[in-house]
């Protein structure tokens, strides 16, 4: 530094004994003129980091085989610290330009070092980001909350800078106001009491597997039916099947109950579970003729012949009414299509009767878990239903 200070006192020399200025105005121009190429230096390094060094890196890192590089550059980390070198040059030769610790040396310091920790705080947010959008792609990290802990470090790296500049502001060091700040803690909790719960929070709801990213959840209290797109620290973003986009705060899903259809998506595996009211006027013994009809039906060949070797009964000892063989062709004619699920519970049952009929429910699993699909077999398979009811000479009820 004392070589620049003598090369900076003989340009102020040559000012005031060749252009014939005085003391006092010779330095002034020199401040400027060194002022002045301080920012032409810098904006030099700066053209030639942003169209010359940046690029050529660039088209280097695109012929790699490497994800994170690219983001490197996506994500705009090089393009900081590409920021960064230049401000921290200014910041270090703005002495020379200010003979002495003047007011104007000292407060563009100070603007120049708050730029610099502007600089840096955006430096690790962006490769914060850039290490989440790697380990996005991680499936063995599929569900941990990484992202939650990175929005908490952003959160104290930005309370850090913003510490630091006050601290250069006011002349104080930054650990004096952090020790203040820690003697404040209530007042900090309530500030930051919503980020602080919706941390909890969402930290509670990761790791216990409650919700996931992708996971299908159901929120009948505020209306939201749809996949979770994003978990932050003060949101569940869900986007619902009418592609309306639904904020639910983290706290709010701890403490209200809601469906997660994750276990039925992995395990390939959607419930149908409806009841059809039978009229009980339809329901009957079996005549032989009405038994000679049924053996024209798919599967009711090997049921009537099963029940002629049991005494005229179903293998169950259910005596044959027109409601019984229904429901052993239904039993076979559901084991027999390609999107039942076997091994998952399977049951044709009663419910109890009342004024509005008997109840026939069918509980089963199909292989179909997207809503249309699901939707498309299941409106295929109660049209079956209803469309084969008459063969039994058995009628829905309805007033």
């Amino acid at each position: 530094m004392e070589t620049e200070l003598q090369i900076v006192e003989k340009v102020s020399q040559f000012l005031e004994y060749n252009l014939g200025l005085t003391h006092y105005w010779a330095n002034q121009l020199d401040s400027i003129l060194i002022f002045v190429v301080i920012f032409l230096v810098a904006g030099v390094i700066n053209f030639a980091l942003k169209f010359w060094l940046m690029p050529l890196l660039h088209r280097f890192v695109r012929k790699t085989k490497n994800k994170w590089d690219d983001l490197l550059f996506d994500g705009n980390v090089v393009a900081y610290i590409s920021h960064i070198i230049p401000v921290y040059f200014v910041y270090h030769t703005l002495p020379l330009a200010f003979l002495g610790n003047t007011p104007w040396l000292v407060w563009l310091q100070k603007f120049v070092f708050i730029v610099l920790i502007f600089l840096l705080v955006s430096l690790v947010n962006a490769a914060l980001n850039v290490i989440d959008d790697v380990l996005e792609g991680n499936d063995s990290l599929k569900g941990h909350p990484y992202r939650l802990i990175f929005q908490v470090i952003k959160v104290i790296v930005f309370l850090i800078g913003l510490m630091c500049a006050i601290g250069i502001l006011v002349n104080r060091s930054p650990m004096v106001l952090l020790t203040g700040l820690g003697a404040s803690a209530a007042v900090v909790s309530l500030v930051f009491k919503d980020t602080i719960v919706g941390f909890v929070s969402g930290l509670q709801l990761t790791a216990n597997g409650m919700v996931q990213k992708g996971d299908w959840i159901s929120l009948p209290s505020m209306n939201v039916d749809g996949y979770v797109l994003d978990i932050s620290l003060h949101t569940v973003k869900v986007q619902n099947f009418d592609k309306s986009i639904a904020t639910v705060p983290p706290s709010t899903l701890l403490n209200s109950p809601f469906l997660n259809w994750r276990k039925m998506q992995k395990n390939g595996a959607r419930r149908i579970k409806r009841s059809i009211k039978i009229d009980f006027r339809s329901i009957h013994l079996c005549t032989p003729e009405e038994l000679e009809a049924l053996r024209n039906m798919p599967y009711m060949p090997a049921i009537l012949d099963a029940a002629k070797k049991a005494g005229n009964m179903l293998p169950d000892g259910a005596i044959m009414s027109n409601l019984m063989l229904f429901r052993e062709y239904l039993t076979m004619y559901i084991k027999d299509q390609p999107y039942y699920v076997p091994g998952e519970v399977f049951m044709i049952r009663q419910l109890p009767p009342s004024e509005y009929g008997l109840p026939l429910e069918i509980y089963f699993f199909i292989k179909e878990v997207k809503w249309e699909k699901f939707e498309a077999v299941q409106t295929k398979f109660f049209s079956h239903v209803f469309s084969v009811l008459p063969v039994f000479n058995l009628n829905m009820y309805q007033r």
